[in-house]
């Protein structure tokens, strides 16, 4: 029926993950769609899911520096709130030493995302902090059944 919209999972050469081999997005921004579209030197092509493990991996750096950075703003912010507490603060000592811990935290949170973005640049493949550097050991599909 023409107009009719198909979900992604049910459109021709659908794949969970990206086949093994050499393949390179074909579609740039058909990440509103939810899906990415991939292609092989053979000229084949394969629909994916839009998710993390599928995305190249500079998308995911690129994340990973802008968490960076929007870490390390939260940071300053909350040390120039903690050296000037507003008025009328009942115990300025705690306000200043919780702003100062939670700032140690958005500094902490900023490392991690740096040292992430540089695993991956090493790497080339996009990675989760604490997970398993395999897409199979992320995200395992089941055996299906043969079919009789």
């Amino acid at each position: 029926m023409p107009g009719q919209i198909t979900a992604t999972h049910e459109q021709p050469r659908f794949m969970q993950s990206i086949p093994p081999g050499e393949w390179q997005l074909a579609q740039g921004n058909s990440a509103s769609a939810g899906q990415l579209i991939y292609a092989n030197p053979e000229g084949q092509r394969v629909a994916v899911p839009n998710i993390w493990y599928n995305q190249p991996v500079e998308w995911n750096i690129e994340a990973m520096l802008f968490y960076a950075r929007r870490a390390e703003e939260q940071a300053v912010r909350l040390e120039a709130e903690a050296a000037n507490p507003p008025l009328g603060v009942e115990d300025p000592d705690w306000h200043r030493r919780e702003h100062l811990h939670r700032a140690a935290d958005a500094r902490d949170v900023a490392a991690r995302c740096l040292r992430l973005a540089d695993r991956m640049q090493e790497e080339g493949i996009p990675l989760r902090e604490d997970v398993s550097e395999t897409q199979d050991a992320v995200d395992q599909e089941p055996e299906l059944a043969p079919s009789t």
